[in-house]
């Protein structure tokens, strides 16, 4: 479902839609699900339908696309696209209030593509282009870099060679390069039958980001850098470069579990096991020796994870357990420097969500105190949780923070949720909108200007 507030004049609008896609016209029609969801994997039950039910159903039902589109909102060359990493884009139609009228999936991009694409492309707003990448755990390629061009037409298709699949949910652009993350979570087989948990393991082994030149025609001009450090990178805040410096700001984790699925497992027990991140930076020397040294095999290309803030900090009147996720930044700002980015906090509860929102200082040097980095934590009252913070900027305002953040909030037990905003310099809550029904938490959103919304509309 696509959730939208449309804010003009002093009043919002509020609206929902269910996603039109292939997927959802198929279950509804059949009156049931159709098409495995995320919980369906673990077990013997899990291991048949992937083996077998699923692929006959991609072959007969599937060729319209089974994805759900229900993961992020991006908006390019006047198109505001809904995303999913299983599928490719859809299309959305949004009117003057908010409303969404229409779907159309992208189906043209299959042939040249594949017929997948990613939830987190990234839209370099001084070329206007549209970058992107998809995995695939089944076959070779199993990562494949793509770029649209101002106009939305595709112009680079770029297979990515790696030595084995690996979830790879996001990546990262800077003004020259593309980064990939060749982080170890993988497929185990080992957990096939676990019905605890998903199929899916930290692998012990390097981490690697992958640099590659926007201008490059064949991942034959990857470096690869490496760091000993086993991490997962669920999200990324943005790469750029300082010089010959490149660095790249991520949300990183070292215990990843899947085992919320655990029944027998205690609430302490899933806290104790449950996931832990944190903000960290890489950075990498790009600089022309050092390219060369690392092309000719003289230097091996290396980077280090550098944590940005401590582990415990105190917001408003009481400890947070500080695992930063969900990270945004100025989206204008994509691929240059920065300095500020907002995340959302993992509660240290037995349910996954978010208790507080936090503010860094990404271009705060790396070598210096982990707390310079965080500048503001604010954290919600009890019982209270919150989704992805969107930054939206103040029109006529000078500084990279001058705007707002919007994330919408939940109460444990309310059927209603709040669309709270706050100044994004001082992290001060400024306005809370209540909803007229209970938003669920999700995924992750986007602020579409008012000149973007009328060039969609073809004003």
């Amino acid at each position: 479902m696509v959730h939208s507030f449309r804010i003009s004049g002093g009043e919002c609008q509020y609206s929902n839609r269910w996603a039109r896609t292939a997927r959802f016209l198929k279950e509804r029609e059949a009156g049931h699900p159709v098409f495995i969801k995320f919980g369906d994997f673990p077990g013997v039950q899990g291991l048949v339908r992937m083996l077998l039910v699923e692929p006959f159903k991609a072959l007969f039902l599937g060729k319209d696309g089974s994805g759900q589109a229900n993961t992020n909102i991006m908006y390019h060359a006047g198109k505001i696209l809904a995303l999913h990493e299983g599928d490719l884009p859809y299309e959305m139609r949004v009117l003057s209030s908010g409303l969404v009228d229409d779907w159309r999936r992208m189906s043209w991009l299959a042939g040249p593509f594949g017929k997948t694409f990613q939830a987190h492309p990234k839209r370099c707003h001084a070329t206007d282009e549209l970058h992107f990448m998809r995995y695939d755990m089944a076959r070779k390629p199993y990562l494949t870099y793509g770029q649209l061009d101002r106009v939305g037409k595709l112009v680079k298709v770029v297979p990515v060679d790696i030595p084995a699949p690996v979830v790879a949910h996001d990546f990262a652009i800077s003004e020259r390069y593309a980064l990939f993350m060749d982080f170890p979570l993988e497929v185990d087989p080992a957990k096939l039958l676990d019905l605890s948990t998903l199929p899916m393991a930290v692998k012990q082994r390097p981490s690697r980001i992958g640099v590659l030149p926007r201008t490059a025609v064949s991942d034959a001009e990857i470096v690869w850098f490496s760091c000993p450090d086993a991490r997962v990178c669920v999200h990324t805040f943005n790469a750029w470069e300082e010089g010959d410096t490149l660095k790249l700001a991520m949300c990183t984790y070292t215990n990843l579990t899947f085992n919320f699925m655990d029944e027998e497992m205690t609430d302490e027990e899933r806290i104790a096991r449950g996931p832990r991140s944190r903000a960290t930076v890489a950075e990498m020397d790009v600089s022309p020796g050092a390219w060369a040294q690392y092309r000719s095999g003289e230097r091996e290309a290396t980077f280090e994870f550098r944590q940005m803030h401590p582990d415990f900090v105190t917001a408003s009147g009481r400890e947070l357990h500080i695992a930063p996720d969900f990270p945004r930044i100025r989206d204008d700002l994509t691929g240059r420097p920065a300095r500020w980015g907002y995340c959302a906090n993992l509660a240290n509860t037995d349910v996954l969500g978010f208790d507080a929102l936090m503010k860094f200082d990404l271009l705060e040097p790396s070598g210096g105190r982990r707390d310079r980095h965080l500048r503001h934590a604010v954290a919600l009252e009890p019982g209270a949780g919150c989704g992805e913070p969107v930054f939206a900027p103040r029109a006529g305002g000078r500084r990279e923070d001058d705007g707002y953040l919007l994330a919408h909030v939940h109460k444990d037990g309310a059927e209603r949720s709040e669309l709270r905003v706050w100044d994004a310099r001082t992290m001060r809550q400024v306005c809370r909108i209540e909803t007229p029904q209970r938003v669920p938490w999700g995924f992750h959103g986007a602020w579409v200007t008012e000149a973007e919304l009328r060039r969609h509309l073809g004003e």
